[in-house]
């Protein structure tokens, strides 16, 4: 359940005053879309500039949440709170 209504992806925002992504589908044909948000009710979206296909995420970090920021303290947390995921 946990993702299941999207609630996971909004906790970004506990971190970060903006997010944005960039992707392009594997689809043939696909165009890329560009994505930003900073945690309100608007977003935008416009023509990405991926070549390849994937995604990128970027997460602007607020004052608060710089710890994030090392490598290490994320590979902490990531062990004390995901240990329990298949």
């Amino acid at each position: 359940i946990i993702g299941h209504f999207g609630l996971g992806f909004y906790s970004t925002f506990m971190v970060a005053d903006k997010v944005t992504i960039n992707t392009l589908s594997y689809k043939e044909g696909a165009e890329p879309v560009f994505w930003e948000c900073d945690g309100g009710t608007e977003y935008t979206m416009s023509t990405g500039d991926r070549d390849v296909h994937g995604t990128e995420i970027t997460l602007y970090l607020n004052e608060d949440s710089y710890e994030f920021a090392n490598e290490y303290r994320v590979k902490e947390v990531l062990e004390k709170y995901c240990s329990f995921m298949p």
